[in-house]
């Protein structure tokens, strides 16, 4: 709100000279070669998008936040004027308050989707064979047998990252999933859904659900039988369900449920996991935000975009780390 303030008060800076974009040093060392030869020569004409894409804001916020006023002073008057509720005018109201948003921020939004498709798939490929998209699909009926996604109304994917790690094909896809409508409607799930392809085999379906107590846990079975396991601190946490008992032991083993709470500790996030058809998914729900741009009010060096992506990265590694599902013997 600060910067907003500062660039309605006094416009837009001046564009940060090459030399001192050039001199930033918070690039990871071992991204440093890439960083000068691919990233480094198109610093300046990401720049002049900056600006003129905050030149651009300033304008139209002269613009549209008045006319953002009018359309609240309407919606008002029409309340106060009117004998009883009048349907769908708070609705009416918010879709035209969001619109005149969008259209505000609109070459803001170019600037940041401009970062993610040219800058980030540079700085993915660095982590071996990973690629990037901004807008992603993923195929979620895969996995409604297994009860570990509720039944939606609306989902979202973005930022979908695949690649190769430690040989393990590894998907992680940023998701929202909605269920209900109008005022009904409520979010279900937001964070990370990955998916991993096992090289254990097995075939029946196990489910790792959070505990929801004793009614929640048995409305949440489905078709399922519930198993018991031989860890207290898992089992207060998790509700394990799965279509073959003897199989699901063998999956979930007293070292794959003590490393499953490290990593939940180390991810900072709760999860639940399922395996079915030799893949493991597991969802990790979150509010932070992953692997978005940083502030259009920064120089468009990308140096702490490339760090914050580094350290995210890491941080799902840590899955196949933490899990050592590359272990071709063993969960």
């Amino acid at each position: 709100m600060q910067d907003l303030l500062a660039l309605l008060l006094r416009g837009a800076p001046a564009p940060t000279s090459p030399r001192v974009m050039a001199s930033d040093d918070r690039v990871p060392p071992d991204f440093k070669p890439t960083y000068d030869r691919e990233i480094l020569p198109h610093l300046v004409a990401f720049e002049e998008k900056r600006i003129a894409a905050l030149q651009s804001l300033r304008t139209r916020m002269f613009i549209g936040s008045p006319a953002m006023l009018l359309v609240v002073v309407v919606c008002f008057y029409i309340l106060a004027n009117s004998s009883g509720k009048v349907d769908g005018l708070f609705e009416i109201t918010f879709i035209v308050l969001a619109a005149i948003s969008a259209w505000m921020f609109h070459r803001v939004t170019l600037y940041h989707g401009e970062v993610k498709q040219q800058v980030f798939p540079k700085v993915f490929q660095h982590f071996g064979n990973f690629t990037y998209t901004p807008k992603a699909d993923f195929f979620i009926e895969a996995w409604h047998p297994t009860g570990i996604i509720p039944k939606i109304t609306s989902s979202l994917f973005e930022d979908k990252v695949a690649g190769h790690y430690r040989d393990v094909p590894l998907s992680i896809v940023e998701a929202l999933l909605k269920t209900g409508h109008g005022k009904n409607r409520s979010t279900i799930f937001k964070g990370l859904i990955a998916t991993i392809d096992l090289p254990k085999r097995f075939t029946g379906t196990t489910v790792i659900h959070r505990d929801k107590g004793k009614l929640g846990n048995w409305i949440g079975r489905r078709k399922f039988d519930p198993v018991r396991l031989e860890n207290p601190d898992f089992e207060s946490r998790y509700e394990v369900c799965s279509t073959d008992q003897i199989e699901a032991r063998y999956l979930i083993s007293t070292t794959f449920m003590e490393r499953l709470i490290a990593l939940e500790e180390k991810l900072d996030g709760k999860i639940e996991a399922a395996f079915n058809n030799g893949s493991l998914l597991i969802m990790l729900s979150s509010e932070r935000k992953w692997f978005e741009t940083t502030s259009i009010y920064k120089p468009a060096t990308f140096a702490e975009d490339i760090g914050l992506i580094f350290d995210q990265m890491g941080q799902l590694f840590a899955i196949i780390d933490v899990l050592k599902l590359d272990d071709r013997t063993g969960l």
